[in-house]
């Protein structure tokens, strides 16, 4: 839920802790005291910091470098392959491979056309691949599509995690049989935080707000919906493009500046 009110960007509250003690052991223990953040860098492309990291927990897992590759008992090398059909998206993808191959890993690219790509999904067959999970700020029913584990094996199903935790399951039932605002953001940051704390997926990014141009002859409202255009809201001030100073004394005139 990044970047929405059901983000769970605080400790938990009284009500949340009451929620997830029943789930205990059943979920990690970071979840009741600390709140997850992405690790950040400074952009540079340098992060030898967390490759360093990244080495001690693979060390801890089992994996040892050998040469220039991280190797298990057997072996065998670490390799995975992210499966893409989206066009561009390899500009996000090649530094990802790069400091992935600095401390051993092989990431193989693959593209494919948009028929298998889909085949390849509904069989849960890929390593690796990129997808969104779109939300409301009243979600519901959608959730079990996302993340429910009569999902994961449904091939017409967007659990593309192939998730199965009844923990899970457990939160989902409660957030979408809340019947008060109240309860349904406290199941909300609590699947929330139980999400991320499994490290389920690689945060990519999320756009600030949408991208829109528009014709300077129409009205919006000063305070505006936070996660839609909301066009219905929109009215026409003028039947053509007005400059600046026009829009204003227009909105003015009406009583509809801001």
């Amino acid at each position: 839920f990044s970047n929405s009110p059901l983000a769970a960007s605080q400790l938990p509250t009284p009500e949340e802790l009451a929620t997830l003690e029943p789930l205990r052991g059943q979920i990690p223990d970071e979840v009741f005291t600390q709140v997850f953040k992405a690790p950040v860098t400074d952009g540079s492309g340098m992060i030898r910091d967390k490759q360093l990291q990244a080495l001690a927990l693979l060390e801890d897992a089992g994996w040892k470098p050998v040469g220039d590759k991280l190797v298990n008992a057997q072996g065998e090398p670490l390799e995975f392959t992210f499966l893409n059909v989206q066009n561009g998206l390899e500009r996000l993808l090649l530094p990802y491979k790069r400091n992935l191959a600095q401390i051993g890993i092989t990431l193989n690219i693959r593209r494919i056309d948009s028929s298998q790509y889909v085949n390849r999904l509904m069989a849960r067959d890929y390593d690796m691949i990129v997808t969104g999970f779109p939300v409301t700020t009243s979600p519901g029913m959608e959730l079990y599509n996302y993340f429910g584990s009569a999902a994961a094996f449904d091939s017409g199903a967007n659990n593309y995690i192939v998730l199965k935790d009844p923990a899970v399951d457990t939160l989902i039932h409660g957030l979408v049989k809340a019947d008060t605002q109240a309860k349904m953001l406290t199941y909300a940051h609590a699947l929330d935080r139980v999400l991320q704390w499994n490290y389920l997926w690689i945060p990519n990014y999320y756009p600030p707000g949408t991208s829109a141009a528009w014709w300077n002859r129409f009205g919006r409202p000063a305070i505006e919906a936070k996660n839609d255009e909301a066009l219905e809201t929109w009215w026409e001030v003028s039947p053509t493009p007005l400059t600046n100073e026009q829009m204003q004394a227009e909105l003015k005139k009406r009583g509809e500046a801001h």
